[in-house]
């Protein structure tokens, strides 16, 4: 099943890590603002599109991620992407990643991956670090990770006909 890989358009490192992503059933969304990955999200919605994972990656904050010089975050996501049809997008079991630093830290981080299950999952899971990523730049260019060498991941879980999320967390170490 094909994976949306969406990432912040406006950063070099960002771009050159996400090219060694490159797979057949990869779909990039290259986006310089977040009105330009509303846009490309209501396109795939209005083409029937869907995915089994997304992968969002950008720069971070606890609770949210940006694209060029605008922010993301849980309120925001609740404000204007809560009504969109979003969850059509993920209509089997779904994995979101936010690949950038610190997006999970803090309460602001539940409260950000739990409105991102809301907003898309039907049933799956969201995941992001509580750390600082490195980029080291032969590693990170052949495979297109970063690493996360502290910190913790964090899980917010959507079990289909359940009202509620389920969080879990796991040491990086």
């Amino acid at each position: 099943m094909p994976y949306l890989h969406i990432i912040d358009n406006r950063d070099a490192s960002i771009r050159e890590t996400s090219a060694a992503r490159s797979t057949p059933d990869r779909l990039v969304i290259c986006a310089e603002s977040v009105d330009e990955v509303t846009r490309s999200l209501d396109r795939l919605v209005t083409e029937n599109r869907y995915f089994d994972r997304i992968l969002f990656e950008t720069h971070g904050r606890p609770g949210q991620i940006v694209f060029g010089r605008e922010a993301l975050n849980a309120a925001w996501m609740n404000a204007n992407w809560r009504n969109r049809n979003y969850s059509r997008l993920t209509p089997g079991w779904t994995r979101i990643y936010f690949n950038g630093c610190n997006v999970a830290a803090e309460e602001s981080g539940w409260q950000f991956l739990e409105a991102t299950a809301r907003v898309f999952l039907n049933r799956g899971e969201v995941f992001g670090h509580t750390s600082l990523g490195l980029v080291f730049p032969i590693y990170s260019t052949l495979t297109g990770h970063v690493v996360h060498v502290d910190g913790s991941v964090r899980r917010v879980a959507k079990v289909a006909g359940d009202p509620f999320l389920q969080r879990s967390e796991r040491s990086d170490l």
